[in-house]
């Protein structure tokens, strides 16, 4: 039985046609992953088969879900249809989740409602224990905010499943843990279609694909078909840039070093996120810091840049180590060579200037010192980060 089908698809913009007679097919316990260049309308189309679309675009052409014929035009039709019919896991899981509930809670007052330990015992079966059911949205990792969203997929009665970039920014483990988890939903018996640019997850999932080019369907069939032998462009462009079919690039030539780390640590709430990690950066070669998603590569790289970030809990942690910055390898350099140890202040107000934050000149004149010449951008009330802007 067909789970969703969309006949001659069309959407317009201020007069210019951005997707031009689209139509997709998929049957109910089968996948089908869309693929096409970044700002080609795959989210477009994804949205107006949810109602999504916004009022300065209109839409043409007939959506048929399960046992129900839509027309594109009819947005707020189509909007009605949401966990009955359709289902939508949008690029931001986290944005998705309702910001003040607990990942249980969000389960838990989903209708039909259900009890805590119920909820709870719901998410276990999403890989969420129990600390990771009592978080807030803010405090979830993206593959688990995606997780939570496809425990509540699966309470819907939904028959179609529409997933937009589900792996984006997750390494390959929780990838695999992603695809794993949206076969379940799809072998559940939902049509499942998948926005994606990931052909690992095109591999992984089987079943069909389409690719959209210039607003098209420029290709469509089994995974097989199309990327053993594909025959639009964008197809083959995309084979061609997996990194598997890179040329090894040539050894650069290690220059002087830039930065030196040494001891960094990252905290938060007590907990030591990352550290202590140190090593030289020299010029001409390139490091990478891998890591699994949330284990604070991120926030150990914005620190040991000088850029500190908070989130919406309050203060990140701690910050412990030094960055030696040698003067010889900047243009602009005053000073030999110069140290500084990575604290925390607290600017009095937002518009503190450098002779306020962190209490007195003699910290700001650190980090200037640190980054040579430099000018401080601006600074957060509350927080302990300052941006610097090096010229």
């Amino acid at each position: 039985m067909s789970g969703l089908r969309v006949d001659g698809l069309g959407i317009r913009h201020d007069g210019q046609q951005i997707v031009r007679d689209v139509s997709l097919s998929v049957e109910e316990g089968d996948s089908l992953c869309l693929i096409g260049a970044s700002g080609g309308g795959k989210s477009l189309i994804a949205a107006a088969i949810a109602g999504l679309l916004p009022d300065c675009m209109w839409a043409s052409g007939r959506i048929l879900l399960h046992d129900r014929a839509v027309p594109a035009a009819d947005q707020a039709g189509l909007r009605a249809l949401w966990h009955s019919h359709t289902c939508l896991l949008p690029q931001e899981p986290t944005s998705a989740l309702a910001p003040l509930l607990r990942a249980a809670d969000q389960v838990r007052l989903a209708p039909p409602q259900i009890g805590w330990a119920e909820a709870v015992a719901w998410l276990a079966r999403f890989g969420l224990d129990r600390e990771a059911a009592r978080r807030m949205p803010f405090a979830l990792s993206g593959g688990m905010a995606q997780r939570v969203l496809a425990s509540l997929a699966m309470r819907t009665g939904s028959r179609v499943l529409i997933a937009d970039e589900p792996t984006k920014g997750l390494d390959a483990d929780r990838r695999a843990e992603l695809t794993d988890l949206l076969a379940q939903l799809r072998d559940a018996g939902r049509a499942l279609l998948v926005i994606t640019h990931d052909l690992a997850v095109v591999r992984a999932l089987g079943g069909q694909v389409a690719v959209l080019e210039d607003g098209s369907i420029a290709e469509q069939g089994t995974v097989a078909e199309v990327l053993g032998a594909p025959r639009s462009a964008f197809a083959r462009a995309c084979l061609a840039a997996e990194p598997t079919r890179w040329a090894a690039p040539p050894p650069g030539r290690r220059g002087d070093v830039v930065a030196d780390a040494e001891g960094l640590v990252v905290g938060r709430g007590g907990c030591r996120l990352a550290g202590p990690l140190g090593f030289p950066l020299a010029a001409g070669t390139m490091t990478a810091l891998l890591g699994p998603s949330g284990a604070g590569k991120t926030r150990w790289a914005t620190r040991c840049s000088g850029c500190c970030r908070r989130s919406l809990a309050g203060s990140t942690g701690s910050v412990g180590g030094s960055i030696a910055r040698p003067a010889a390898t900047c243009a602009r350099a005053s000073r030999s060579c110069t140290r500084t140890r990575l604290r925390y202040f607290r600017p009095t107000a937002p518009s503190a200037t450098a002779s306020t934050i962190c209490g007195g000149w003699r910290m700001a004149q650190t980090w200037c010192a640190a980054f040579p010449p430099c000018s401080i951008g601006w600074a957060c009330p509350r927080v302990c980060w300052i941006v610097v802007r090096v010229r």
